[in-house]
């Protein structure tokens, strides 16, 4: 699972006011139908939890590794965004708690957050996309391992694109 489907999840999960809760991690409400104990609504991180998990995990400290991981990546990636949240030797759920459960901390603000920090993570992971194309490109220049007859070069007079016939590039 990747930082932005686990961003995308949690937004969902708190995507109306009654579904979003400060000063605890779940609230819960008692199923009319089945008088089953049910959640009613998560704060951010636990709606994060959830996202990973697929199911909400009401003894957070008791997560697997590699599911604890994903969710410390997720909370990093709001916090890139929010300097003003980071709390010096706090944790990033720590952190992260600690703003959602401000006073000051609405709904709109937490949906925000949230859709700041996936537009972020989309724009990375295109760049990062493109840095990866391009790298290909480089080597593929370099190498001479190209299907074209021609290969795409800079020249270093001009920095301009030109096009050379590979037998060229081979000669140089």
């Amino acid at each position: 699972m990747k930082t932005l489907d686990i961003l995308i999840k949690a937004r969902a999960l708190l995507a109306s006011p009654e579904r979003w809760c400060k000063g605890i991690t779940f609230k819960f409400r008692i199923d009319s139908s089945n008088g089953k104990q049910e959640i009613a609504a998560r704060c951010l991180i636990g709606a994060v939890m959830a996202a990973v998990l697929g199911k909400d995990l009401l003894c957070p400290r008791i997560m697997p590794e590699k599911e604890h991981r994903l969710v410390t990546a997720a909370l990093e990636a709001l916090l890139d965004l929010k300097k003003e949240a980071v709390l010096p030797g706090a944790s990033s759920a720590h952190a992260v708690a600690c703003w959602n459960d401000q006073p000051t901390t609405r709904h709109v603000d937490v949906l925000a957050w949230l859709d700041n920090a996936i537009a972020a993570v989309r724009a990375r992971e295109q760049a990062e996309r493109a840095q990866e194309r391009m790298q290909a490109l480089m080597t593929q220049a370099c190498t001479g391992v190209n299907s074209d007859p021609f290969t795409p070069v800079f020249t270093p007079q001009s920095q301009e694109l030109v096009t050379l016939p590979a037998k060229e590039l081979e000669d140089a």
